[in-house]
């Protein structure tokens, strides 16, 4: 089975389980007699690995609207000294004639 010493679930088994539970189309109850683990534990492993993934994708998001930010205020300044440049060039090609 899938315990270990101590009496606790390995992590393997509990990610295959997870694993089983949203991809085989099985039940809680099905799964529950196959793996011998009660239907609360297999709910309660799947709603943790839920919610692990959802902050993951929470601290993705956050990650990316930081680099967004700092893109937007590169752009700006390069905005900018694009700008200088062309009326600096104007401004040489002017002395130039």
């Amino acid at each position: 089975m899938g315990k270990n010493r101590s009496g606790r679930y390995r992590e393997e088994f509990k990610n295959s389980a997870v694993e089983l539970i949203r991809t085989s189309g099985k039940s809680l109850s099905q799964l529950s007699k196959e793996l011998g683990v009660a239907v609360s534990t297999l709910a309660t492993w799947n709603q943790i690995s839920e919610e692990a993934e959802a902050d993951t994708e929470s601290e993705q998001i956050k990650a990316l609207k930081a680099e967004y930010s700092q893109l937007k205020r590169s752009y700006a300044k390069l905005q900018e000294e694009n700008a200088i440049l062309k009326k600096a060039s104007a401004y040489f090609a002017q002395q130039m004639k």
